[in-house]
């Protein structure tokens, strides 16, 4: 979400809810990647069947190579709800916090909030073959995403509401060339919507002069709501080949290309009052009016590229790994045009509007995951599931804000199939996430006479995934 434009002080930026920074909140995957929530199936397996698991529909999403291996046409339904805590301990503060003592800038205080969510993310996919080398599938899924909601008055001038949502339309084909080899592909079709709100308080000014009698005038604000909301359809493609030693030996390629998102939409500066003090009697009281302007900021999404392995070690139990390779070096400074605002170099009780580009450096880096898992087959009806899997994370010590208190992370998960009839099957997972403890926040936000924001210590976050899914064979 990113292009180059004028750049402002970080004061400014800490007081303006950015749109594009509170997308970046804590996701299953790295960054604000929701990774495998494609799949019910592959959150029982930590994503290590990934692009070589290729047993139903939801294979259209993961690599459409692997559509060749569907006997019939399959609709597949899932649905996942992500319970995160993302748990903020040590000092903040914003630009209200002192502004009853005339001071100009505030004074960090302790504090501890969990800006966790929860959120639901549905799946849908449905397959078929055309011919005996054709194969075709659409898949809708939410590739991007999540929330985080602080309260804290310390630190609702960094964040408050912060919520992102993808929706990607993804039609493939695939070819078989022969028992072994296929290749498939398609384009992906997303949509983007964020809405992001914080609060902003204009600080008293530098305390003025009376001009009639020479004594000390100060200015106090009581916060005004800053709320963001921006959209766009972006258009990419994806790719994949599947190579199938035997019908229980195969590897998997995958490639989803970056989609660039040009955002439009709207940001609004509304409520709040202004009071002129002289010498600690109010002289003179006045509301802010609502102020809106046009938003927009360029957004490039990562590409992805993913290598899987499965095998089968007897008729009942398989193993797969997969490695995904993400290349989060696409977001490196962050720009949100044209930002409602308010004009802090005015004397005037209430300051004129006027808007702002305003730039935030992030300095992503491409990532790595890893992942193991296991499948094992009681009989003919139950399968259950295991893995694991290791996810670096983009975000460095120094860039990263309660927006996004994104770290490495572990993760472990468990999952089982039952087959209800020859045609119906339901899947079921749990997924728990371990962060790295302690993830350093260190955005002391310097301060001006109007604007301070400061928030300096650490977050410990954790997610569970709790995921359903239902396969209707259509014979």
């Amino acid at each position: 979400m990113v292009r180059f434009s004028r750049t402002v002080s970080l004061p400014a930026l800490s007081t303006t809810t950015l749109l594009l920074t509170g997308l970046f909140s804590q996701a299953y995957a790295s960054g604000f990647q929701l990774g495998d929530l494609y799949s019910t199936t592959e959150i029982g397996l930590a994503g290590a069947g990934g692009a070589a698991y290729a047993q139903d529909a939801t294979t259209d999403f993961s690599n459409p190579a692997g559509l060749v291996n569907l006997k019939n046409p399959e609709f597949v339904v899932a649905g996942t709800l992500i319970s995160s805590d993302a748990d903020f301990s040590g000092q903040a503060c914003g630009g209200a916090v002192n502004a009853a003592k005339g001071l100009h800038a505030c004074t960090p205080v302790p504090t501890s909030e969990n800006g966790g969510t929860n959120s639901f993310v549905p799946a849908f996919h449905y397959a078929m073959p055309l011919s005996d080398r054709v194969y075709a599938g659409v898949s809708v899924t939410a590739p991007f995403g999540l929330s985080t909601y602080y309260d804290d008055p310390n630190l609702v001038y960094q964040a408050t509401d912060s919520n992102i949502q993808t929706i990607n339309i993804n039609p493939n084909i695939a070819f078989k060339f022969n028992d072994q080899f296929s290749l498939g592909a398609g384009i992906d079709i997303e949509e983007m919507n964020a809405t992001l709100n914080s609060h902003s308080n204009l600080m008293p000014n530098s305390t003025l002069v009376g001009s009639k009698f020479g004594l000390p005038v100060t200015q106090i604000y009581s916060d005004s709501a800053v709320r963001n909301y921006a959209d766009d359809w972006g258009v990419g493609w994806n790719a994949g080949a599947l190579y199938q030693f035997s019908p229980g030996s195969r590897i998997g390629l995958s490639y989803r290309s970056a989609i660039q998102h040009d955002l439009s939409g709207t940001s609004e500066y509304e409520g709040g009052t202004g009071t002129r003090y002289l010498n600690g009697t109010p002289i003179a009281t006045g509301n802010y009016p609502t102020y809106k302007t046009d938003v927009s900021a360029d957004v490039k999404l990562p590409a992805t590229t993913t290598l899987s392995f499965y095998q089968e070690l007897t008729s009942q139990w398989a193993v797969m790994s997969s490695l995904y390779y993400t290349q989060w070096n696409s977001i490196q400074n962050l720009t949100l045009k044209d930002v409602a605002f308010i004009d802090t170099n005015s004397t005037l009780l209430i300051q004129p509007s006027q808007s702002r580009d305003v730039t935030y450096p992030e300095n992503f880096k491409n990532t790595w995951r890893y992942a193991l898992g296991t499948e094992y087959k009681v009989n003919d009806a139950l399968t259950l599931r295991a893995g694991g899997n290791f996810d670096q994370s983009p975000v460095n010590n120094t860039d990263r804000t309660i927006r996004l208190p994104d770290s490495n992370r572990w993760t472990a998960a468990l999952g089982a199939g039952y087959r209800i009839s020859p045609n119906v099957k339901i899947d079921a997972a749990y997924m728990h996430i371990w962060f790295e403890d302690n993830a350093k926040i260190d955005q002391p936000g310097a301060g001006t006479p109007q604007y301070t924001s400061y928030s300096v210590g650490s977050s410990d976050v954790s997610a569970n995934l709790y995921s359903l899914q239902a396969t209707f064979d259509i014979v």
